[in-house]
């Protein structure tokens, strides 16, 4: 009982943070009075955030848990597993969540301070770095990004975005100046990769597609493809007359998402990455006279570990399985809206990964199963689809044993 308290306080306790950052940006709203339609999307959710946090926070700690002992009988931490990895990033929970908030807390000042110093409004500064922090792409600017028409804006958002895609035990070694561990870090390293890959390759494709000189080509492809990989969903122009191959990028990167352990959606980076290393190490294997097994290993923020074959066979579960789901969606996407095929896919790759870009299917005139369709997808993704089914064999079998006793 005493675990289930702890478990409790300590949920309240960040329930109740999250709803003060949620009220935070209503401190400028006297500054901008114009804004105050907007108050009812903070205020509601703050408050209930507020009172939720107070309500577990009644029941006071019994001790600090052990990451150990989060992990095994509180299913806290289970949640940060089931992206990819388990990695600890101080002892016990409490300084793990203290850790988390201060970093996010300096990341969302320096942000708002840099947005502020390009032009933007203080209110807009706050509303788009928590979005990029979270990876979440709100704005209160119908074209997003876009709307400011500003190279230093747009050049300010990347950061942020790259922030909340990155792994929070890497971040902990960047903000600790242990640049050459953070470097080592295989996840990182992949990010780099392919950012130096299809960066370049949207921008021929751009330049040569749609006419544009290699510095706007640069500036639109840089900032959407860090966009679509880091899954947040700030744009900066129209996606529907782009060529098929960016468009293509567009959904691979959608399809790959953010680092584990962070606010982004997708397959995840160090999933992505073991299924690689995995593939080319069966097809060394296979060329080798010697047939030579090499078990492939990735670096994290802990250090170099190898990947066994429980790591292997669950990264494999799940990647086929969000595959599957997201070649369904695209069906039902094209029997409801009756669209082609790539723009199904695009919206869809968007929803599963909780991305929030649109080829144009999504809006106020879509059809209400497409947005339905939509909607389940945006759900499964958000929850990593196996625990999404882990909860519901978890609730059948609880009323099951009520109904025995």
């Amino acid at each position: 009982m005493k675990q289930r308290i702890t478990h409790a306080s300590n949920v309240g306790r960040l329930t109740a943070l999250i709803g003060l950052l949620l009220l935070a940006p209503l401190l400028v709203l006297p500054f901008f009075p114009e804004d105050a339609p907007f108050a009812a999307a903070f205020l509601i959710p703050g408050i209930a955030s507020i009172l939720v946090g107070l309500a577990l926070c009644l029941c006071p700690p019994a001790r600090p848990l052990t990451m150990q002992e989060a992990m095994h009988h509180g299913n806290l931490l289970v949640l940060y597993s089931a992206e990819g990895h388990p990695d600890k990033l101080m002892p016990t929970l409490r300084e793990t969540v203290r850790t988390i908030v201060l970093m996010y807390m300096a990341f969302l000042a320096v942000g708002v301070g840099a947005y502020v110093l390009c032009g933007m409004p203080v209110f807009d500064a706050v509303l788009h770095t928590m979005g990029a922090l979270s990876t979440g792409g709100f704005s209160n600017q119908p074209e997003s990004i876009g709307a400011y028409h500003s190279v230093a804006i747009e050049g300010v958002t990347i950061v942020p975005m790259l922030v909340g895609t990155t792994n929070l035990a890497i971040l902990l070694l960047i903000v600790r100046r242990k640049w050459r561990d953070a470097l080592r870090c295989s996840e990182l390293r992949f990010l780099g990769a392919l950012l130096a890959v299809f960066v370049p390759v949207t921008v021929l494709v751009l330049v040569t597609g749609l006419y544009m000189s290699l510095g706007e080509g640069l500036r639109q492809a840089l900032l959407n493809i860090v966009s679509a990989l880091s899954t947040t969903g700030y744009a900066t122009m129209s996606y529907e007359r782009w060529p098929q191959a960016a468009l293509g990028i567009m959904i691979l990167m959608m399809l790959i998402g953010g680092g584990a352990g962070s606010t982004a959606g997708g397959i995840k980076l160090s999933r992505t990455l073991i299924m690689l290393k995995a593939s080319f190490a069966e097809l060394r294997a296979r060329v080798s006279p010697e047939h030579e097994v090499r078990t492939p290993s990735i670096t994290r923020a802990q250090g170099k570990s190898p990947v066994d074959a429980p790591t292997l066979r669950a990264t494999a579960g799940f990647a086929t399985l969000y595959l599957l789901l997201f070649a369904a969606g695209t069906l039902l996407l094209c029997i409801t809206e009756g669209a082609p095929l790539a723009s199904c896919m695009f919206e869809f790759a968007s929803s599963l990964g909780t991305v929030g870009l649109s080829i144009g299917l999504t809006g106020p005139a879509t059809r209400a199963a497409t947005l339905l369709v939509e909607i389940a997808g945006m759900l499964l993704g958000r929850l990593e689809i196996l625990l999404v089914f882990t909860g519901l064999g978890s609730a059948v079998f609880l009323m099951r044993q009520r109904r025995r006793r």
